[in-house]
């Protein structure tokens, strides 16, 4: 027979217990683990200058990457990340994007967060993107995802990185731009305007094309055109009650149609019930981690083609 003492001991017993389960659930990865290496400088961009009546300058753009410990010397695959804010605000600490780094990381994944050029630092583009602020704010983050692609791609051997397995992701204002980056044309987005030199440290010789595309709750409207068979798979996650202006959720099936039409492999993940940012979504029970994983990990769509044209390259 319990008494009042024995059973408020074993209450207490079973509450620490469910609270140890809670906190291993949620348990952040180690520190020790990772290798993050912050602002490192993968490229430059022209911004307005401070000073009245002179030429625009140029803008130093960092990147932090989070690089799993590996007792393999095998090159890692690569993703890189980049965050939402309306092409505003945000920057590459974003704590959801970064909590995502880190599980991608433990997994075997290099994980590149980036910053990019924000409207209120004016950067230049060229007609018709010059027409508003915020189009040019636009074609900014495009150039600089293209950026960040040809960096890591350069430098491949630097980070020990499988240049032939560079992923993008993008979130929000930041998937628009890892669309762009990944069904555009090499010669697009590779320069801020065509009376403006590109920055050497840019690397414009390299090859800008992402292996895969990662979208969580984008759009390619502005670039809908771009789309073509030679496009690689596309990840598409997004809340199907997204009604934010610009990233509704029509968006996601227009990037949808437009795999089909094309046949560019994808995989679509509606998150039933939720919004715009639908960090705590799933899609047949499987959160944003899982989904990316099973995406690009060996078997998944993205690692399939990227594997196949790799081989089908080699002299």
């Amino acid at each position: 027979m319990l008494t009042a003492v024995s059973f408020r001991s074993q209450s207490l017993r079973a509450l620490l217990l469910i609270t140890l389960i809670i906190g291993f659930v949620n348990f952040a990865p180690p520190a020790e683990s990772l290798e993050i290496t912050r602002d490192i400088c993968y490229g430059s961009g022209y911004i307005t200058s401070e000073a009245p009546d002179q030429p625009p300058t140029l803008y130093a753009l960092h990147g932090d990457l989070y690089h799993p410990k590996s007792q393999s010397d095998a090159p890692l695959p690569a993703i890189i990340m980049i965050h939402g804010g309306s092409f505003k605000n945000g920057d590459k600490n974003n704590k959801k994007l970064t909590r995502l780094a880190h599980t991608l990381a433990q997994n075997g994944y290099a994980c590149f967060l980036t910053n990019y050029r924000l409207i209120g630092q004016e950067p230049p583009a060229p007609s018709p993107w010059n027409l508003t602020l915020f189009q040019a704010a636009v074609h900014a983050a495009y150039v600089d995802a293209k950026t960040a692609i040809r960096f890591l791609r350069a430098h491949a051997k630097t980070y020990n990185i499988d240049p032939n397995r560079i992923a993008i992701l993008g979130e929000s204002a930041g998937a628009f731009a890892a669309l762009a980056a990944g069904i555009s044309d090499p010669e697009d987005f590779l320069f801020d305007s065509p009376d403006l030199p590109i920055p050497s440290n840019n690397n414009p010789q390299a090859n800008a094309r992402p292996d895969a595309i990662i979208d969580l709750w984008g759009s390619a409207q502005p670039i809908l055109q771009k789309f073509d068979p030679s496009d690689p798979p596309i990840l598409i996650i997004h809340g199907t009650d997204d009604t934010n202006i610009g990233t509704d959720y029509r968006f996601a099936l227009n990037i949808k149609a437009a795999c089909e039409e094309n046949h560019i492999p994808y995989t679509f993940c509606p998150f039933k019930g939720r919004g715009h940012g639908a960090w705590n979504g799933e899609h047949d029970g499987k959160d944003i981690a899982t989904l990316v994983l099973e995406f690009l990990n060996p078997g998944g769509p993205a690692y399939t083609l990227a594997t196949t044209i790799a081989q089908t390259s080699t002299p």
